[in-house]
């Protein structure tokens, strides 16, 4: 992990604090809907596929 709970988030190709990458994680799983996250994380066209194998999905 990095300094401050921040993770390397695959979607945004930055950091993101861990909060946001769990959100992010049950939207992609279907746990959530996808309002609940903002937009940026959904650019790329396979987000969901990327954030379910990114090594942090399932901490």
């Amino acid at each position: 992990m990095m300094e401050n709970d921040e993770i390397m988030c695959p979607l945004i190709d930055d950091t993101i604090e861990i909060g946001d990458c769990v959100v992010c994680s049950d939207v992609s799983s279907g746990m959530l809907k996808e309002n609940c996250i903002p937009d940026k994380f959904k650019d790329k066209k396979n987000w969901k596929d990327i954030c379910k194998n990114c090594k942090y999905h399932e901490m």
